[in-house]
């Protein structure tokens, strides 16, 4: 079958999606523009780039059960002082960089301060559990002696704060100025008698974000 303009009828929306969706929210980039400055043809990437490449081949494993991809795990070589080996994941696929963009309103280019919660995940709380699970699988972890949220979105953490008080998972939300960047961000902790509870309540596949986190259990 061929999808023309329509990538609604390629795509629609389901659990793999909503945590992949999550995941581009948290710490993925979705090109605005065209292949190159000569070329008048959009370049549909989407990209990832984190510092753990267990987990990012387990998201490449995962992004292979919705689209066939040849895409592969390439190390990105930071030659800067103290610096970490960091990898990237490229996908380049229309309908799926469409989805993204036109279905979900999912931000092109730098998403900075406008992260949030698409209307369509929050209509379905099935698909919201997933969603928050790639969330914090990227932008999620560790935060003092207890696991939450960090973003420049103010809007993202209060939709965050507001889901997680209906789960009754008590939480602390805060904001506070980097004087270095003299930016505001804001956060989530969430209180050490949650931890269990929310790590329940959503499907966290990157478990390395738990490291040095003793209240945790994965059953």
């Amino acid at each position: 079958m061929r999808y023309k303009n329509n990538f609604s009828l390629e795509f629609k929306l389901d659990t793999k999606l909503a945590y992949f969706s999550g995941v581009i929210m948290g710490d993925g980039y979705l090109k605005d523009g065209n292949k190159s400055k000569k070329s008048r043809f959009k370049d549909y990437l989407i990209k990832i780039e984190l510092i753990d490449k267990d987990y990012l081949t387990l998201l490449l494993n995962y992004v292979k059960t919705i689209i066939k991809t040849k895409s592969r795990i390439r190390t990105i070589i930071d030659k800067r002082p103290n610096r970490k080996k960091r990898y990237s994941l490229c996908i380049k696929n229309k309908w799926l960089h469409n989805f993204l963009v036109k279905e979900l309103k999912i931000p092109s280019g730098k998403k900075s301060g406008e992260a949030f919660i698409p209307k369509e995940i929050l209509k379905n709380k099935e698909y919201l559990r997933y969603f928050i699970g790639g969330l914090f699988d990227t932008d999620g972890g560790k935060r003092g002696h207890t696991i939450g949220f960090t973003s420049k979105s103010r809007l993202l953490i209060d939709q965050l704060s507001k889901e997680l008080t209906k789960l009754e998972i008590s939480h602390l939300k805060e904001s506070w100025k980097n004087k270095k960047y003299n930016r505001y961000y804001h956060g989530i902790r969430l209180h050490k008698k949650s931890i269990d509870t929310f790590l329940n309540a959503f499907p966290i596949q990157n478990i390395s974000k738990l490291a040095g986190v003793p209240e945790r259990k994965m059953g």
